[in-house]
Protein backbone atom coordinates (compact mmCIF):
# COMPACT_ATOMS: atom_id res chain seq x y z
CA UNK A 1 0.00 0.00 0.00
CA UNK A 2 2.85 2.39 0.74
CA UNK A 3 4.51 1.77 -2.61
CA UNK A 4 1.44 2.22 -4.79
CA UNK A 5 0.03 5.00 -2.59
CA UNK A 6 3.21 7.03 -2.99
CA UNK A 7 3.26 6.54 -6.74
CA UNK A 8 -0.45 7.35 -7.03
CA UNK A 9 -0.03 10.54 -4.98
CA UNK A 10 2.92 11.66 -7.10
CA UNK A 11 1.17 10.99 -10.41
CA UNK A 12 -2.16 12.51 -9.33
CA UNK A 13 -0.38 15.65 -8.14
CA UNK A 14 1.32 15.97 -11.50
CA UNK A 15 -1.99 15.47 -13.31
CA UNK A 16 -3.81 18.12 -11.27
CA UNK A 17 -1.01 20.66 -11.70
CA UNK A 18 -0.84 20.05 -15.45
CA UNK A 19 -4.60 20.41 -15.95
CA UNK A 20 -4.67 23.58 -13.87
CA UNK A 21 -1.78 25.05 -15.86
CA UNK A 22 -3.46 24.11 -19.16
CA UNK A 23 -6.71 25.80 -18.17
CA UNK A 24 -4.95 28.95 -16.95
CA UNK A 25 -3.25 29.29 -20.33
CA UNK A 26 -6.54 28.77 -22.15
CA UNK A 27 -8.39 31.39 -20.07
CA UNK A 28 -5.50 33.86 -20.33
CA UNK A 29 -5.72 33.75 -24.13
CA UNK A 30 -9.46 34.33 -24.00
CA UNK A 31 -9.04 37.20 -21.53
CA UNK A 32 -6.48 38.93 -23.74
CA UNK A 33 -8.73 38.38 -26.76
CA UNK A 34 -11.56 39.99 -24.78
CA UNK A 35 -9.55 43.21 -24.53
CA UNK A 36 -8.75 43.07 -28.24
CA UNK A 37 -12.41 42.53 -29.21
CA UNK A 38 -13.61 45.12 -26.64
CA UNK A 39 -15.51 42.37 -24.75
CA UNK A 40 -18.06 42.13 -27.55
CA UNK A 41 -18.90 38.49 -26.89
CA UNK A 42 -17.10 37.26 -29.99
CA UNK A 43 -15.69 33.77 -29.45
CA UNK A 44 -12.00 33.11 -29.94
CA UNK A 45 -12.32 29.36 -30.46
CA UNK A 46 -15.15 27.37 -31.98
CA UNK A 47 -16.61 24.91 -29.49
CA UNK A 48 -15.79 21.78 -31.51
CA UNK A 49 -12.21 22.93 -32.09
CA UNK A 50 -11.65 23.57 -28.39
CA UNK A 51 -13.15 20.20 -27.40
CA UNK A 52 -10.99 18.29 -29.88
CA UNK A 53 -7.88 20.19 -28.79
CA UNK A 54 -8.69 19.60 -25.14
CA UNK A 55 -9.18 15.86 -25.59
CA UNK A 56 -6.50 14.91 -28.11
CA UNK A 57 -3.61 17.24 -27.50
CA UNK A 58 -3.78 18.04 -23.81
CA UNK A 59 -5.77 15.47 -21.86
CA UNK A 60 -4.72 12.15 -23.36
CA UNK A 61 -0.93 12.63 -23.24
CA UNK A 62 -0.81 13.59 -19.56
CA UNK A 63 -3.28 10.83 -18.65
CA UNK A 64 -1.15 8.19 -20.39
CA UNK A 65 1.95 9.61 -18.73
CA UNK A 66 0.37 9.57 -15.29
CA UNK A 67 -1.03 6.07 -15.74
CA UNK A 68 2.19 4.43 -16.86
CA UNK A 69 4.90 6.41 -15.07
CA UNK A 70 6.61 4.64 -12.18
CA UNK A 71 9.50 6.43 -10.55
CA UNK A 72 11.15 3.63 -8.58
CA UNK A 73 9.27 0.51 -9.61
CA UNK A 74 11.46 0.21 -12.72
CA UNK A 75 14.48 -0.81 -10.66
CA UNK A 76 13.30 -4.39 -10.09
CA UNK A 77 13.45 -7.03 -12.79
CA UNK A 78 10.12 -7.39 -14.58
CA UNK A 79 10.04 -11.17 -14.07
CA UNK A 80 10.17 -11.00 -10.27
CA UNK A 81 6.79 -9.58 -9.19
CA UNK A 82 7.58 -9.84 -5.46
CA UNK A 83 10.45 -7.34 -5.70
CA UNK A 84 8.61 -4.58 -7.58
CA UNK A 85 8.46 -2.22 -4.58
CA UNK A 86 11.58 -3.46 -2.85
CA UNK A 87 13.58 -0.29 -3.54
CA UNK A 88 10.91 1.92 -1.99
CA UNK A 89 10.60 -0.32 1.05
CA UNK A 90 14.37 -0.20 1.58
CA UNK A 91 14.43 3.63 1.36
CA UNK A 92 11.65 4.96 3.62
CA UNK A 93 12.89 8.55 3.22
CA UNK A 94 11.17 8.55 -0.18
CA UNK A 95 7.78 8.29 1.54
CA UNK A 96 8.54 11.50 3.43
CA UNK A 97 8.41 13.46 0.15
CA UNK A 98 4.75 12.59 -0.18
CA UNK A 99 3.94 13.34 3.44
CA UNK A 100 5.73 16.71 3.36
CA UNK A 101 3.72 17.79 0.34
CA UNK A 102 6.64 18.10 -2.07
CA UNK A 103 4.54 16.89 -4.98
CA UNK A 104 1.60 19.24 -4.48
CA UNK A 105 2.66 22.37 -2.66
CA UNK A 106 1.65 26.00 -2.92
CA UNK A 107 4.99 26.79 -4.57
CA UNK A 108 4.41 24.24 -7.33
CA UNK A 109 0.78 25.32 -7.70
CA UNK A 110 1.76 28.95 -8.21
Amino acid sequence: MFVHGRECNRRNSMLVLYIFYKNVLYITCMYIFGFWSLFSGQVLYEAIMYQNYNITLTSLPIMFYCLFDFEYLKTAPSTDKDKKGLYLMEHPRLFKQSMDGEYFSLFKFV
